[in-house]
């Protein structure tokens, strides 16, 4: 079952303690130390990586820092002198260059995924769809160090096959709420036709830093990739915007609805970063993680997850307080609201 704090999950890592005033915050928390969590058992892994015709000849170390971001230098340099990587019937080592073979193969004797919080709930089936919880940190479908501990596979082990369930749309992994599925086609090629036509209502909860002077405010800036897992605001972006309207006020943290028109990756977080009030516990984009200018959010970033690590693996998986909790498809007639199965947060009204 999920666990709310004042209607907003909690995320793994350091307790709210740390970013709220307890005396006069406004949400009241529960130690995020002691959620169930989902582990995976180690088991054997190979994973393959196709190499581009523009990418051969690139120092391995290079290659893997661009295509890989998510692991440090050292974390590769230590994967490298284990035997781990290999081109064809040749091991790689730090130095050496790939060739133009198309595919690069990495083995793990005894892989550990990451662990994921263990509150996957499926709210509503009909025939047309399914209607998800997911707890955050958890990826949506396997890729990059997930495999076995993602919402599609743990859907599956609850006999919704993958095959004939459709994911509709995206929600970052360290983004907890709604995910909508598709259980035929038909449903499935509507739902995307509402996207694109941009008929679509999402709605978000978030604890963001700090006491905003707008009540609502409408933030409309182009957002594009930096580097790595990373996005900024920039001009040469693609056009962005979100509607942000405060609920609750508290002394060091408010709790804003987020409803995002367009749908780029990270878009909302870095919108509130440019209006001066973040996530209040998110590590990339934060308060303290490197960007020095709210109103530069391409600069330099530095960040730490909550435990005081700053590699781009450990971000990756802490959980931030960002919850999408509706998705309205007025053309179709159809209104998920996570708050249709759980009470609404005392004292707010959206």
């Amino acid at each position: 079952m999920p666990r709310f704090a004042g209607g907003i999950t909690i995320s793994t890592g350091r307790s709210r303690a740390e970013l709220m005033d307890s005396e006069n915050g406004i949400i009241p928390f529960t130690d995020g130390l002691f959620r169930k969590v989902r582990i995976a058992a180690p088991y054997r892994r190979y994973m393959t990586c196709r190499v581009k015709s523009h990418e051969a000849g690139l120092e391995i170390i290079r290659f893997l820092r661009l295509r890989f971001p998510f692991r440090s230098r050292d974390q590769w340099i230590e994967r490298l002198l284990s035997d781990s990587v290999s081109q064809g019937r040749r091991i790689l080592r730090p130095g050496d260059q790939i060739a133009a073979n198309p595919h690069l193969t990495f083995f793990s004797p005894s892989y550990t995924e990451p662990s994921v919080p263990d509150e996957t709930v499926v709210l509503e089936e009909s025939k047309d769809y399914l209607l998800v919880y997911k707890p955050a940190p958890m990826p949506v479908h396997p890729g990059g160090r997930y495999n076995r501990n993602t919402l599609t596979s743990i859907l599956e082990g609850f006999g919704y096959q993958k095959s004939r369930t459709k994911i509709l749309h995206r929600l970052d992994a360290v983004t907890s709420g709604i995910i909508l599925f598709g259980l035929n086609n038909t449903f499935a090629r509507n739902i995307q036709s509402a996207f694109a036509f941009g008929t679509v209502t999402k709605s978000y909860l978030c604890v963001v830093s700090g006491n905003p002077d707008q009540d609502r405010i409408t933030i409309d800036r182009p957002v594009r990739r930096s580097h790595g897992f990373r996005f900024k605001i920039s001009a040469d972006g693609k056009p962005s915007q979100t509607h942000f309207e405060v609920l609750k006020r508290g002394a060091s943290t408010s709790i804003v609805k987020c409803t995002p028109v367009t749908g780029r990756t990270h878009q909302i977080r870095l919108h509130l970063r440019e209006w001066g009030h973040p996530v209040a516990d998110d590590p990339v984009y934060g308060f303290g993680t490197g960007i020095s200018n709210p109103e530069n959010s391409s600069g330099p970033c530095s960040a730490q997850n909550n435990h005081g690590e700053n590699s781009a693996d450990a971000i990756q998986n802490t959980g931030i307080s960002l919850l999408h909790y509706r998705l309205h498809f007025p053309d179709l007639s159809l209104d998920c609201n996570l708050f249709d199965f759980f009470s609404r947060p005392d004292g707010l009204h959206f």
